[in-house]
């Protein structure tokens, strides 16, 4: 029989968490994200965007691209994996598939990113995802405004179970916010979640507090965040 690799969960002190932050762009969601423990980023979506500095930047082509890639990644001494621009990779997967039958494609993309983000965190790795936000009327509904990630909603509610925490994030005269519970009431429906059960309900757009309440220690030297 070969050896079990059993590990006692809390050795390390550290803890890995998987957050999918989506909503606006440029509301600061990819520029907290690299504020999480020694990021690499891996940039999902084809931009010319700046990151704060000093953070190490992977552009990967297609979600094909990234699991192939996944093993050297995880290999790197960085603790958090930022999955940059994930619902347009995603959404891309799905429409490349060449499947006759689109809600199985959805399917099937939805299946494979579960597998590799499970294999991310099986490495002890913090996972941030960011993405854009969509908003579409639901006939079913009257008429009801309902957010959710800019994706097939076939596709985003297998992406949307596949994170501990998911926040929709939004611009407001006092600084970006986060919605961490969902908003259901008679004119909007928004797709928010926190499985943790720490996090307040509405709560500022930040990196610092989020790892405050999810009881992560920040890193914010030089030679942690070039992941050297």
């Amino acid at each position: 029989m070969s050896e079990l690799n059993i590990r006692r969960n809390g050795e390390t002190g550290s803890v890995s968490h998987s957050i999918f932050l989506f909503g606006m762009p440029k509301v600061g969601k990819t520029t907290e994200a690299c504020k999480f423990p020694n990021p690499l980023v891996v940039e999902c979506e084809p931009r010319g965007a700046q990151y704060v500095a000093n953070v190490d930047v992977l552009p990967m082509r297609d979600l094909a691209e990234l699991e192939r890639s996944v093993d050297a990644i995880l290999r790197q001494p960085h603790k958090t994996i930022v999955l940059d621009g994930i619902t347009w990779m995603l959404e891309q997967a799905a429409k490349s598939a060449g499947n006759k039958d689109p809600r199985q494609a959805y399917k099937m993309v939805g299946d494979r990113f579960q597998m590799l983000l499970g294999k991310i965190l099986g490495s002890d790795k913090t996972v941030i995802a960011t993405g854009h936000s969509r908003k579409s009327d639901d006939p079913d509904k009257a008429g009801k405004v309902e957010i959710r990630p800019d994706m097939n909603p076939d596709l985003s509610d297998s992406v949307f179970g596949a994170f501990s925490i998911v926040c929709y994030c939004f611009p407001t005269a006092n600084g970006s916010k986060m919605l961490t519970k969902p908003d259901d009431n008679d004119t909007r429906r928004i797709m928010a979640g926190d499985r943790s059960g720490k996090l307040p309900r509405l709560m500022d757009l930040s990196a610092d507090k989020m790892m405050e309440v999810l009881g992560m220690k920040p890193v914010r030297t030089a030679e942690a965040t070039s992941g050297k």
